[in-house]
């Protein structure tokens, strides 16, 4: 078991050009529990973190808004499975809150009690790996995931979720070690990034190859 508390800071961007904005600053806490036994590990936490003087940045119209602030805060958890021999189980997960407490813009938007652009309500990644000890291939099958997010410069709007499958492989041919792989098996047509009108699509379904040589 443990836990922590912590403080940091860090300079507000475009400083130079207002040398009165002042730092960032942050209050961390998290507190958990892992374990380790056998083929299984696992860990289990939860967070939370305040931010004074926020600071959000529009990566489209790249316009920032200073000042106010916000908190973070969740739970974590992993999990790591060894469910035969050459074969693991794995996953890690974070669910969040984020919320603005206090944010005005520019424009005279009043963003208190608004989500945190960008921040989706979760994250996670789940993986299976194949891999038998004599045997010449590997196999990995594994997923991203994506919960609800408010996009930039959009208050009030809530974005769904999206899910996307991978599957990878390698085969070991005498010196060489050929790998091959798919990401977005299902061709899941997804925003990369949405800010107000503008929307840049995900990565569609993509086939990576890789071969290396021993001499």
């Amino acid at each position: 078991m443990y836990a922590n508390a912590s403080r940091g800071f860090r300079s507000t961007d475009n400083v130079n050009s207002d040398p009165t904005l002042p730092f960032i600053t942050a209050w961390a806490y998290e507190s958990g529990l892992k374990i380790d036994r056998g083929g299984f590990s696992g860990s289990a936490a939860l967070f939370r973190m305040d931010v004074s003087d926020e600071q959000t940045f529009d990566p489209v119209r790249l316009e920032t808004t200073a000042g106010g602030a916000s908190r973070r805060q969740g739970a974590e958890l992993g999990v790591q499975l060894v469910a035969a021999p050459g074969v693991v189980a794995s996953g890690d997960w974070t669910i969040t809150d984020a919320k603005y407490r206090q944010l005005v813009t520019d424009e005279g938007d009043v963003l208190s009690g608004v989500r945190v652009f960008n921040t989706a309500t979760y994250v996670g990644t789940t993986a299976l790996d194949i891999a038998p000890s004599p045997a010449w291939w590997t196999i990995r099958l594994s997923g991203n995931w994506v919960g609800q997010y408010a996009p930039f410069a959009e208050p009030g709007v809530l974005l769904g979720g999206y899910g996307l499958l991978h599957v990878a492989g390698s085969a070991k041919l005498a010196r060489a070690v050929v790998q091959l792989g798919v990401r977005n098996v299902l061709d899941r047509a997804y925003p990369e990034l949405r800010a107000g009108s503008f929307v840049a699509p995900g990565r569609p379904r993509t086939l990576t190859a890789d071969v290396r040589y021993s001499f």
